[in-house]
C-alpha cells in the first residue's frame, strides 16, 4: 500500500512567476501588474513563494486572484 504525502503547498512544477502570470493575463485582456497580483493573493490567503528575486504562486491560486479582480 502506498502512502501519498498530502501537502497544502504547491509543488515546484505547479508554480508560476507573478511576472509570467501578469504577461499571460495581459494577453487575455485582463491586465494586472505583478505587484497587484501579489497584494490580492496575500489578501485572499494564497501562498507566495520567493525564489531569488522573483515571487511565485500556484497557477490555480492566481486564477482565483484574476477572478477576484475581474469577476465575470
Amino acid at each position: 500500500m502506498a502512502i501519498t504525502n498530502l501537502s497544502p503547498s504547491p509543488s515546484a512544477s505547479e508554480l508560476v512567476s507573478l511576472q509570467v502570470a501578469s504577461d499571460l493575463f495581459e494577453q487575455s485582456g485582463c491586465p494586472v501588474r505583478p505587484r497587484t497580483l501579489k497584494k490580492y493573493a496575500l489578501d485572499l490567503g494564497k501562498e507566495i513563494v520567493r525564489k531569488g528575486r522573483a515571487d511565485y504562486a500556484s497557477w490555480d491560486d492566481l486564477l482565483d486572484v484574476q477572478y477576484a479582480l475581474y469577476p465575470g
